[in-house]
């Protein structure tokens, strides 16, 4: 079960401001994000938010217990050296098949590296309070404090002012590479982003998926890998 670990006082400073900001005025553009992600503060916030998840190693077999072991200062410096110089690279996505809920079929998980998963939760922190302003507030999904529960308490609210019509539906392929949704956020993200290159295109964006060398996965690292909890 993943650790709920506490943001610290200058990265929620930052968020406040950044949300803040992408609220008051919608049609801003940020510009030197990039280098808040590689901050010394927001790359150990990221890690320690990853090792609480305590989640399987990528295509490079390397473990938390790995890292640790040979020297975790000295490991996230060479992330922030990458990043700094612009040399960083993801490497490829393993994928790995999991059943799905009640035994219909299984469902591709990307398993991202653990220095991936980093990178990624580091650009998360920066970028999700720009992009958390623009969400409607029904939206209950993978947001910060919010969850199903909240969902569901909302719907009881509802039903006791009277509306009783439920609409269950189910998107099918919503994160394939050719959705509308997959094009939008990037499109979202190109508005927010300070370098046209970098924030997205490496954090975001893995080469290859391990299997069989044959499929390219730019969305699974998205759908399936993207940390989601920050708190």
């Amino acid at each position: 079960m993943a650790m709920s670990l506490q943001t610290p006082d200058k990265i929620r400073t930052l968020q406040r401001k950044l949300y803040l900001k992408a609220k008051a005025e919608p049609d801003f553009r940020f510009y030197l994000l990039y280098d808040k992600i590689y901050r010394e503060d927001v790359l150990r916030h990221a890690y320690d938010l990853m090792r609480g998840n305590n989640g399987a190693p990528g295509v490079d077999g390397v473990t938390f217990a790995m890292i640790e072991a040979d020297g975790l200062e000295e490991w996230l410096s060479g992330i922030r050296k990458d990043l700094a110089e612009k040399t960083y690279r993801p490497a490829p996505v393993r994928r790995v098949m999991i059943p799905k809920p009640g035994g219909n079929g299984e469902r591709p998980l990307g398993i991202p590296t653990i220095r991936d998963r980093t990178v990624q939760a580091a650009a998360k922190l920066v970028l999700e309070p720009i992009l958390e302003a623009d969400l409607d507030p029904s939206a209950y999904g993978y947001r910060p404090k919010r969850g199903g529960l909240d969902a569901i308490k909302e719907v009881h609210a509802l039903i006791c002012r009277g509306y009783t019509d439920v609409v269950d539906a189910d998107l099918s392929k919503y994160l394939d590479v050719s959705s509308h949704y997959t094009f939008r956020f990037f499109e979202r993200v190109e508005e927010v982003r300070s370098n046209r290159r970098y924030l997205y295109s490496q954090a975001f964006c893995p080469s290859a998926v391990d299997m069989n060398g044959l499929e390219l996965a730019a969305l699974y690292t998205l759908q399936d890998g993207l940390p989601r909890d920050t708190e």
